[in-house]
């Protein structure tokens, strides 16, 4: 948003210009922009570990052995970690999406090894 809001600022387009552009409301980009004009740099958030990036080796290890969402589910309640499904769930859907991308990035003969999905 504060980059956008700059470009668009730096661009010479007026707030309610920028608010229609961006879907903010007027009064959200004016404070951006008022901090833009203040010399105020853009606050980058932290990035905060999730509470499954602490158990993901175990997780890859039930993956392997190709148990569902459901039971690594289980299986985390039983472990004592208290997380939802949903969570567990968009995890996993990001591991594999993220093995599936470095299985695209390899080289054929090496995708034949990777058999994790």
């Amino acid at each position: 948003m504060y980059i956008t809001i700059k470009s668009l600022w730096e661009r010479h387009k007026n707030k309610s210009m920028i608010a229609r552009l961006t879907g903010h409301d007027w009064k959200t980009v004016a404070k951006r922009i008022k901090e833009i004009e203040e010399g105020k740099e853009y606050l980058a958030q932290k990035p905060h570990p999730r509470i499954l990036d602490y158990h993901k080796e175990q997780i890859m290890e039930w993956l392997e052995d190709n148990l569902s969402g459901v039971r690594i589910h289980e299986k985390m309640q039983e472990e004592g970690v208290k997380v939802g499904y949903s969570t567990v769930k968009d995890y996993i859907c990001q591991i594999k999406k993220r093995c599936k991308y470095q299985m695209k990035s390899t080289p054929y003969f090496s995708r034949k090894v990777h058999h994790l999905f």
